[in-house]
């Protein structure tokens, strides 16, 4: 505004636009026309009619997850979209798009009739895109696409970001505790979770699908519920024949699919795991293996200790490590276990999700899940960094009765595991979390992830204190806290646990070149960690960890702090930063035999954090702005950015959309930009990066070629090998014996 000693900077500051004065080029007649327009426009026949979902709130749940499992239809390259879309359309359809559309309707009609609006409305069935709708009080972005700041005490927490899935088993048994299908059990269990809008899956067999198909079918309809197969026993059912086997589980899915054919994602369900099942199932294209329990030994015949928790692609080759690439077995847990006491304890039955093993422990019982509630928390909290968080909890239909066909349990012991699940349900619910079935889970976890994805928990004690009775000292006895709060991480190539303050970690598991097959928990033995030239001012932390010798490995490091306001301003070539909950940093690093140094510089940045147009955050803080109007000093703090972006994440795929969504700005902006400043294409920014990362590897280091290139964000070794010819104009062989 000239001469007026004030400068908004951007038009929509001022109330009332149309009292702003005209710029530099502008019409004479601009704010008139604009006025005109605006009088002359139809006022939307919607306009102040909000949607009650209360009576489709399990069915907006199910198409919500539809929607993410297709999304890649509309966000990248596939094959037969067409057929994609009518699986998609298809799986709407059962999720009740149709009821919500009624609803929809039903309540259009009211309130017009109520507003005396006559003429009716109808919906576009067509679209399905109805789905993808903001949540109530969301934050939206400003006509100019500016970012939000908020102050950095509000949550990080992203609770869709936590994909809760109930599985109940419901098979036929012919056992010593019990015959036939739990019925009783299974209707009790389903009218629990349906009470709540959570939707089950079903674990069956051949011989319990007749029995169960109505209700089941009706059930699918009506809350979208789900079913997998459980599978023979590989050694006593299939003599260890894998063909034997192969024909036993096509047998019971031939049954599986006649009785609903809407089951489209074929998963897998049994404790007892071997190689030779996971390459079956391979073989047979199921997508998923329901089963794994992390750090379990002995226990129901199961010993998994040295898998990761949550869910990971499955080596055939290993089947409890994760695949070295894109793996096609998703791997589910049993169900969900206290990280940080299973971890501290050793004890993952007792410390877990499961209501038979908590009740008799006493941990929660008939009117008290304040344990249950608070290891949900911690599950919920590292939605914050983490992409997908799955929470899985699993109770046995067959427990849920006392009938003269199956009373593994007493009644009272029931009707107590009714009333823990009743409670724990409805605060589920009450966390607008995602809730869905396992098949779903599944494809949601293989449409985000080209290869299993890294695992951040921050796991703290969540309270629970075992009693000490004849249960609780099967296994020797059961560890009681308090204990430190602890870092946990996985990846494809390793497993780490940092305890509060231990900069090395506690424990190291790597999954590169080993078999882990059995007594095997890929245990590695880590190097000595020192730390000098430690300092810490107001604004700054520096330090150098020095790491001694140690076979070539996947490594960690994690540096403890009260971080509120920090970034990463430096770490070495080859190591990747990020901050948890403002509480540590966790570095991520490959050892190359000898002696290491990295050195590590964060920076506080400041009371204000910047968030994306709906309202989340990053998972670091961003500098101060640059003053009003300096769009310049703008730019070059944003290519800044992202330059360490892409220096931190290397490994991966560095793509532009990644980048945009890692800045909050479209992506054609974000390469405009980034040329602008820089002079090169971003993508030949990221090239250049990853050849120099790979001369500087191929010199250095005795690592593969094909472990160079899974360094450098190339795990395809052709390709990697063909693009450093391409830029070097020699082999990779070829450069290192220069």
């Amino acid at each position: 505004m000239a001469d007026s000693g004030y400068n908004p900077g951007t038009s929509w500051v001022v109330g009332n636009q149309l009292l702003n004065y005209l710029k530099p080029g502008q019409p004479d007649d601009l704010y008139t026309s604009w006025e005109k327009f605006n009088n002359e426009a139809k006022r939307f026949p919607l306009m102040g009619f909000v949607f009650d979902e209360t009576n489709v709130k399990n069915e907006i749940t199910q198409m919500t997850a539809v929607v993410t499992e297709y999304q890649s239809i509309f966000t990248g390259a596939v094959k037969n979209p067409e057929k994609l879309l009518d699986e998609r359309n298809a799986k709407l359809k059962s999720a009740g798009i149709e009821k919500v559309q009624a609803e929809l309707q039903k309540q259009i009609d009211a309130w017009r009739a109520e507003n005396k609006k006559v003429s009716r409305v109808p919906l576009r069935r067509e679209r399905h895109e109805a789905a993808e709708r903001p949540n109530p009080g969301t934050l939206c972005p400003s006509v100019e696409g500016k970012n939000i700041i908020r102050r950095k005490e509000e949550t990080h927490v992203k609770p869709q970001n936590l994909i809760y899935t109930f599985v109940s088993y419901a098979a036929h048994y012919d056992t010593p505790w019990g015959h036939g299908v739990a019925v009783d059990g299974i209707d009790r269990t389903a009218a629990l979770a349906h009470k709540h809008g959570i939707p089950v899956t079903w674990i069956v067999n051949g011989r319990s699908v007749p029995v169960l198909r109505e209700r089941i079918a009706a059930w699918h309809a009506e809350f979208g519920d789900d079913v997998i197969l459980q599978t023979p026993f590989f050694i006593e059912d299939a003599g260890a024949d894998k063909e034997a086997f192969k024909r036993r589980l096509e047998e019971d899915w031939r049954i599986v699919r006649e009785a609903f054919p809407w089951v489209r994602t074929k998963v897998a369900a049994r404790g007892k795991i071997y190689n030779e099942v996971i390459e079956a199932l391979e073989e047979l294209d199921f997508s998923g293996m329901w089963g794994y329990c992390w750090e379990q030994v002995w226990w129901d015949g199961i010993t998994h200790n040295g898998i990761p928790w949550g869910s990971w692609y499955v080596d055939p080759a290993r089947y409890k490590a994760p695949h070295p690439g894109k793996g096609r077995i998703v791997a589910c847990e049993w169900t969900v276990r206290d990280l940080n006491a299973t971890f501290h304890s050793g004890c993952p039955v007792i410390y877990s999700t499961d209501p038979n093993d908590v009740l008799r422990a006493g941990l929660c019982d008939g009117g008290n899940v304040e344990y249950w509630k608070r290891l949900f928390d911690v599950y919920l909290e590292n939605t914050a960094h983490n992409d997908q968080v799955f929470f899985l909890q699993q109770q046995e239909a067959h427990e849920m009765e006392f009938t003269e066909r199956f009373a593994v349990f007493p009644a009272e012991h029931v009707e107590a595991c009714a009333g823990m699940l009743d409670l724990f349900f409805a605060y589920v619910a009450s966390c607008s979390v995602t809730l869905t079935t396992v098949p779903r889970a599944i494809g949601m976890y293989g449409g985000a992830n080209a290869e299993t994805a890294p695992s951040y928990m921050l796991a703290r004690d969540a309270g629970g204190r075992p009693q000490t009775n004849e249960y609780t000292v099967t296994l020797g006895g059961t560890a009681a806290g308090p204990w430190p709060k602890t870092f946990l991480y996985y990846d494809k190539d390793c497993q780490l646990a940092f305890a509060d303050g231990e900069c090395a970690p506690r424990r190291l598991r790597s999954y590169v070149g080993r078999t882990g097959m059995h007594d095997d928990t890929f245990d590695a033995r880590g190097p000595q960690v020192f730390v000098r030239g430690y300092e810490k001012t107001a604004d700054r932390i520096v330090m150098t960890f020095e790491i001694g010798h140690a076979p070539p490995m996947p490594f960690g490091l994690a540096y403890w702090d009260d971080l509120s306001g920090c970034e990463v301003e430096f770490c070495s070539e080859g190591a990747a930063a990020k901050i948890i909950l403002d509480e540590l940093v966790f570095l991520r690093l490959r050892l190359t035999g000898g002696p290491t140094a990295v050195e590590l510089r964060l920076r506080r940045g400041g009371e204000l954090i910047r968030l994306s147009a709906d309202g989340e955050p990053g998972d670091r803080p961003s500098l101060r702005e640059p003053a009003e109007g300096d769009d310049a000093g703008r730019e070059r703090l944003l290519i800044r950015h992202v330059k360490a972006l892409i220096a931190q994440s290397l490994e991966r795929d560095v793509s532009l959309r990644y980048l945009a969504g890692e800045v909050y700005l479209h992506p054609k902006y974000l390469s405009d930009v980034f040329k602008r400043e820089t002079g090169v294409n971003l993508s030949d920014y990221v090239t250049d990066l990853r050849i120099a990362r790979a001369k500087f590897l191929l010199r250095k280091t005795t690592l593969k070629i094909r472990d160079v290139a899974s360094m450098c964000g190339l795990p395809n070794q052709k390709y990697f090998a063909s693009m450093f010819k391409q830029r070097t104009g020699r082999t990779p062989t070829a450069y290192r014996e220069g």
